[in-house]
């Protein structure tokens, strides 16, 4: 199916984790190697409290038009989706000079010198490809936004950054969704989740 996760009923809470893939090996001696894959990606699971059927009915019907793991959607999640800056409201934050494929940092256009824009921990994505990334400093002005991971693909000048609402790219995390229903229809339901691009 593709399209947009329901966004009612909400979510109870969002166990999130930050899966950065890394090949090691330990010598004899015990020295270890590490190789980095120069990419993270999110997984995470989003638990609703207990509704009845007919409430829940949107988010199973969603489910299962899903096939499994076989289509994408978008989902944002409740604070995590947020920057913690609050004061910007909806301004147009664009980069400024192209970025390449490899690259960790943006230099960014937009943001008036000395006001504050985002910080560690917040979410980002580049208009121009579906991939998420987090901050991993303050962003101080005049200086470049940095954050994990590595470009997926190229930012050209002038990209919009999202800040707000940021929409991960996500797959089911298995082929088999379940949910309990209890006394008075009862729905109990948490998913697992996983970020493609």
């Amino acid at each position: 199916m593709s399209g947009t996760f329901p966004s009612s009923p909400g979510f109870q809470a969002v166990n999130f984790k930050i899966n950065t893939p890394t090949l090691t090996s330990e010598t004899l001696s015990g020295k270890k190697r590490r190789v980095g894959m120069g990419h993270s990606y999110y997984t995470f699971t989003v638990k609703f409290p207990n509704q009845t059927a007919y409430n829940m009915g949107p988010v199973l019907g969603f489910v299962a038009a899903q096939y499994g793991q076989l289509d994408n959607f978008s989902i944002v999640l409740p604070e995590i989706s947020y920057s913690k800056n609050t004061t910007l409201g909806s301004i147009s934050v664009v980069t400024s000079g192209a970025k390449a494929i490899g690259d960790n940092s943006v230099n960014v256009s937009g943001i008036a010198p000395g006001d504050q824009f985002l910080f560690a921990g917040d979410f980002i994505k580049f208009a121009n490809h579906s991939k998420v990334y987090m901050v991993t400093a303050d962003w101080v002005s005049g200086q470049p936004l940095y954050f994990s991971g590595s470009l997926v693909s190229a930012v050209p000048s002038g990209t919009q950054i999202i800040f707000n609402a940021v929409p991960f790219n996500v797959i089911l995390d298995g082929d088999v969704q379940e949910y309990e229903v209890g006394f008075g229809g009862i729905t109990t339901l948490q998913l697992d989740m996983r970020e493609v691009w």
